[in-house]
């Protein structure tokens, strides 16, 4: 009896940390960003800003969960256009002004540097994708490699 007490406490006590855990984590919408650069290379890609629904974000570390994988879909898609190797960095924020400031920030400050040749690529070449495999962006919504989804 004492060892099917102690397991219920056991059971009960790892429940309320998984509970925590997953409170300590939420689904958010975020607006996002990315650039890359390369040192081999002077130019600098930027991407739109995106809306993704149904991130995931640590309440405690402020961190996009996930992140890794969307880099990876920018560096696919710059793998596709050059052979370059570039380091990719993923802005986001979820709130929308926030982000368009942060944007405009360094847009100008990469586009008044002649170091640079500063190339944004619209969304209708590349479009980040959350895990569901959807993303809004102004509006509509894409679905995968940045297609829009048609509206019956």
């Amino acid at each position: 009896m004492k060892l099917f007490s102690k397991l219920s406490i056991l059971l009960l006590v790892v429940i309320a940390m998984s509970t925590q855990a997953a409170q300590a984590k939420g689904e958010k919408s975020v607006y996002v960003f990315g650039i890359a650069t390369s040192f081999q290379d002077s130019t600098m890609y930027v991407t739109a800003i995106q809306q993704l629904d149904s991130v995931t974000i640590d309440k405690k570390s402020k961190a996009l969960s996930g992140i890794h994988q969307l880099n990876k879909q920018f560096s696919t898609y710059l793998h596709t256009i050059s052979k370059v190797e570039y380091v990719e960095v993923l802005y986001y924020q979820e709130d929308k002004k926030d982000i368009e400031k942060k944007y405009i920030k360094i847009c100008k400050r990469f586009a008044g540097d002649k170091a640079y040749k500063m190339i944004t690529i619209p969304t209708d070449k590349f479009a980040y994708f959350n895990n569901h495999g959807v993303v809004e962006v102004y509006g509509v919504t894409h679905k995968l490699e940045g297609k829009p989804i048609e509206e019956d």
